[in-house]
């Protein structure tokens, strides 16, 4: 009896809970060699992660992006990928990665507008951005807009989602780069700000439009906000991130993992006290008279530092 107490006192201590809570129902995966993903897929899927999002980076190796649409669909599992249109434009690839199994796109698209989107994205990427939608819409692949929201894209935001719904994309995701009210960027959009476009976007979405928030990107004065808008959200709030050496990451907060999914397929993050919260915020969750949609809340409050990301 003494020594069950002492394990139960010692695993509280190390945050790690005795019932496991259920796995995420998808991760954020950044692409690699097909080495490092043959280690960490198979204990993803042993751990009942249902969806993976592929995070192809700037000019991703074509071989593993395959490989690794390959791997997921063997293993189970759906494969998303997520990136700049310009990083897999080409109708070859593309034609690639559908007949590998990719059963989703989320190519980022800024602004209606192609020098707005060109200055944060890259030269070119807009026209590639255009093309890729057209392609996949006449192959019936589902697609998804990533729509960084910083100052320039937000005064922008009414053409684009007009944009996007002419070229038949119902399915936005946000990604706001955002600061403090009382620590102020040109770059970023303040808490302010950001309710402002929360207020906006739930009014819009009552036209049919489908719009998710990624967790608020806290605006990173080391690197430009291309970098940034590039480099993208961790991952989407009902998602944890996991690196391709299998550390695990929680989609908000710094990046401080929470463990490693390969000495036990997942079974000691599970445990962890940190990510069982996470698992629970909903029943936490409160509404307050700031932003207009109860569902925003239930992943934490959007002006809310804490349940921001902080550089990935």
């Amino acid at each position: 009896m003494k020594f069950k107490q002492f394990l139960q006192n010692l695993s509280e201590r190390l945050g790690i809970a005795e019932t496991p809570a259920l796995p995420p129902p998808a991760v954020d995966v950044p692409l690699a060699e097909p080495r490092q993903l043959q280690r960490i897929l198979p204990c993803l899927a042993a751990w009942g992660v249902k969806q993976i999002h592929w995070i192809a980076g700037d000019s991703p190796d074509e071989s593993d992006l395959i490989s690794a649409i390959e791997q997921t669909v063997q293993l189970g599992m759906k494969p998303c990928v997520r990136g700049r249109a310009t990083d897999f434009v080409d109708d070859e690839l593309l034609a690639k990665l559908v007949s590998a199994g990719a059963a989703e796109f989320e190519i980022l698209i800024l602004s209606a507008i192609g020098e707005v989107h060109d200055a944060l994205a890259g030269g070119g990427d807009y026209r590639n951005a255009l093309h890729a939608l057209a392609w996949l819409a006449a192959k019936n692949v589902d697609e998804i807009a990533l729509l960084s929201l910083v100052p320039s894209t937000w005064k922008t935001i009414a053409r684009t989602v007009d944009f996007l719904g002419h070229h038949g994309i119902q399915s936005i995701r946000i990604a706001a780069v955002v600061c403090r009210d009382d620590e102020p960027s040109s770059w970023a959009l303040s808490t302010s700000e950001l309710i402002e476009a929360a207020e906006w976007i739930e009014n819009h979405s009552r036209f049919g439009t489908r719009f998710t928030w990624y967790p608020p990107m806290r605006f990173d004065p080391k690197r430009t906000l291309a970098q940034q808008v590039r480099r993208g959200p961790r991952a989407l709030p009902d998602s944890l991130r996991i690196e391709p050496d299998g550390r695990v990451f929680l989609p908000i907060g710094p990046p401080i993992a929470l463990g490693n999914v390969l000495p036990d397929e997942g079974q000691t993050v599970a445990r962890c006290k940190r990510y069982r919260e996470w698992t629970q915020r909903a029943d936490a969750a409160h509404r307050c008279t700031a932003c207009p949609s109860p569902p925003l809340c239930l992943h934490g409050c959007l002006c809310a530092p804490p349940q921001w990301s902080d550089s990935n």
